[in-house]
C-alpha cells in the first residue's frame, strides 16, 4: 500500500470514528515511527478539521463522511446517476479538494464512472484537475453554511440551481417535477437490521470511588479509564456507541461488518483488561492512589440500528433485546472478567477457553440463559493444521453451494479452467463454506494417497492386517 493510499484510508477511518489513537494507526497500517510521524503531519497540514489530542491521537472535528455516503444513497435512489453529481458538487465545495481515489471509494465508482463525473465537473467549470491526482473546487465561494446542491429533475443536472443548505439531501421527488425541500443529512440515516456483538462495560464500585475522591479527581480517573478502553476497542474496529457515565456501550459488526465480530469483541475485552495494569502503575496509583476494576458482558444477536433522539441531539443506537441482554450478562461477571452468552460462545469456534458459569434467569427474559466466562485465547498450532482432516464440517442448508464448489473443482482437475466467486454480506458463512471445501478436498487427497499405497492403510488402523483392509 502506497503512502497516499494509507493517507486516504486513515482519513476515512478518522472521519468515520471521530478519533483515532496513534497506536491504532500503527497497528492498522503496520507503520514504523517515522512513517507514522509523516502520516500525522500530512493529515494535520492538509485538513484543518484534524487536531492532535495531547500527543495521544487525532480527532476529527468536521462532519462525518458517512453522512455523505448515506446522502448519496438517498440521491441515487430517487435521481439515479445524476444524484452522484449533486452530492459530489456539495462535497467538493465543502472540502475544497478531493482526490480521485477518495471519490471512487466514497461514491463506489469504477474508472468509467469517475471519468464521466470528472468530465461533468470540468465542463461546468466548477473544478479543475490537479496533476491527475484529484479535483480542486473553483466554483463560486459558498455563503457560510450554504452550498449548491439543488437538483431540478425537469432540467439537465448541469443547470445551476439556487443555493440550499449544504447539509441537506432530497427525501423524495416533488410531484411537479421540481426538487422538494431538502432534509438535514443527520435525519437521513436509515435504520438497518444487523447482527452485532454488543459489549457492555461497567466500572465496579463506582459509587464508593466517587465518594473516595474529589469530584475533579473522580472525573479524571473515569476519563483515563475510558481513554484506555477506547484504545483497546478501536484496535479491533469496535464502535463506541455511548459513554454511559462510567460505562461503555460498544458495537462490533456495525457500522463496519466483520465475519469475526464476536472474536474481535472478545479480543478487545481482554485487551481492555490488560490495559488496566499499566493504567494503574503509570497513572492512577501514583496520582490518585486508587485502583479500578470493570465488568464486561457480551451478547450477539440481531438489532435494528439507526438514529435516535431529536433536535440537535441524536445518536446511532441499536434497538432490540441484544443490548439489554449484554447489560444483564455484564452484571453476572466478576470484577475484571468477561462474561458472554451462549449465542456469542457458539461463534468463537474453540478460539477461546471458556468456563461455564451455569444457567441464569435474567430480569425481563423469559428463558434462563447459559453464561460463560472467557479465560484465555487458545493458541493454534501449525502441526494441528497438518493432521489429515477426513471429516467434513457440518453445514446446514448449504448443499447446493457445496455441491457447486465440488463440481467446479472436479472440472478444474479435469483440465477445464474454472473461477468461482463466493460473495455475500459479512457473517453469512462464506469462510465456513470455503473451509468445508478444503476439508473435503484434503480428505479426498489423503484417501487417494492411501488407496494407491495399500501398506499405508496400517497407519490408519494398525490393528488390522493389510489383507483384511482390502489392499491390492
Amino acid at each position: 500500500m502506497t503512502f497516499e493510499e494509507i493517507l486516504d484510508h486513515a482519513l476515512a477511518m478518522l472521519q468515520r470514528r471521530g478519533r483515532l489513537t496513534y497506536r491504532t494507526l500503527q497497528r492498522q497500517f503496520h507503520l514504523d515511527a517515522d512513517v507514522l510521524s509523516d502520516l500525522k503531519e500530512a493529515l494535520l497540514y492538509a485538513h484543518p478539521e484534524v487536531h492532535d489530542d495531547a500527543g495521544r491521537g487525532l480527532v476529527w472535528t468536521g462532519e462525518s463522511s458517512r453522512a455523505f455516503q448515506r446522502a448519496l444513497a438517498g440521491l441515487v435512489r430517487y435521481y439515479g446517476d445524476a444524484g452522484v453529481l449533486v452530492l459530489v458538487r456539495a462535497l467538493l465545495q465543502r472540502e475544497g479538494r478531493l482526490s480521485y481515489r477518495s471519490l471512487m471509494r466514497i461514491c463506489g465508482l469504477d474508472e468509467a464512472g469517475l471519468a464521466d463525473l470528472r468530465e461533468d465537473l470540468l465542463f461546468q467549470r466548477l473544478a479543475r484537475d490537479e496533476d491527475g491526482k484529484g479535483l480542486v473546487w473553483i466554483g463560486s465561494a459558498p455563503t457560510p453554511g450554504m452550498a449548491v446542491v439543488a437538483l431540478d429533475t425537469a432540467t439537465p443536472p448541469a443547470v445551476a440551481a439556487p443555493p440550499l443548505a449544504a447539509d441537506s439531501i432530497p427525501t423524495e421527488p416533488a410531484q411537479d417535477g421540481l426538487t422538494r425541500a431538502l432534509e438535514p443529512i443527520r435525519r437521513a440515516i436509515e435504520a438497518e437490521r444487523r447482527q452485532v456483538t454488543v459489549m457492555f462495560c461497567d466500572l465496579v464500585a463506582s459509587t464508593e470511588l466517587s465518594q473516595q475522591l474529589d469530584a475533579e479527581d473522580y472525573r479524571a480517573v473515569v476519563r483515563a479509564y475510558q481513554a484506555a478502553a477506547a484504545d483497546a476497542i478501536q484496535s479491533y474496529d469496535g464502535y463506541v456507541a455511548q459513554y454511559l457515565g462510567d460505562g461503555l456501550l460498544v458495537y462490533f459488526g456495525w457500522p463496519q461488518a466483520h465475519e469475526d465480530a464476536a472474536h474481535r469483541a472478545v479480543h478487545s475485552s481482554l485487551a481492555l483488561l490488560d490495559a488496566l495494569g499499566p493504567l494503574h502503575d503509570n497513572h492512577l496509583l501514583p496520582q490518585y492512589g486508587v485502583r479500578i476494576a470493570v465488568r464486561i458482558g457480551l451478547h450477539t444477536g440481531m438489532a435494528v440500528i439507526g438514529e435516535m433522539g431529536g433536535g440537535d441531539r441524536s445518536e446511532a443506537l441499536a434497538m432490540g433485546d441484544t443490548p439489554n441482554l449484554a447489560a444483564r450478562i455484564q452484571g453476572l461477571a466478576a470484577p475484571n472478567t468477561v462474561a458472554l452468552s451462549a449465542a456469542t460462545a457458539r461463534l468463537l469456534q474453540g478460539a477461546f477457553a471458556l468456563e461455564d458459569l451455569g444457567t441464569h434467569a435474567l430480569k425481563g427474559v423469559a428463558e434462563p440463559m447459559l453464561v460463560s466466562r472467557v479465560l484465555r485465547p487458545i493458541e493454534a498450532h501449525r502441526d494441528e493444521e497438518e493432521v489429515p482432516a477426513l471429516g467434513i464440517p457440518m453445514l446446514v442448508g448449504r448443499d447446493e453451494e457445496s455441491g457447486l464448489l465440488r463440481r467446479r473443482w472436479e472440472q478444474a482437475r479435469a483440465g477445464l479452467g474454472q473461477v468461482v466467486l463466493v460473495s455475500g454480506e459479512a457473517g453469512i458463512g462464506k469462510s465456513a463454506l470455503v473451509r468445508a471445501l478444503r476439508h473435503h478436498l484434503e480428505g479426498l487427497e489423503k484417501y487417494r494417497e492411501y488407496a494407491s499405497r495399500p501398506a499405508a492403510w496400517a497407519q490408519l488402523d494398525p490393528s488390522r492386517p493389510p489383507a483384511a483392509r482390502g489392499g491390492g
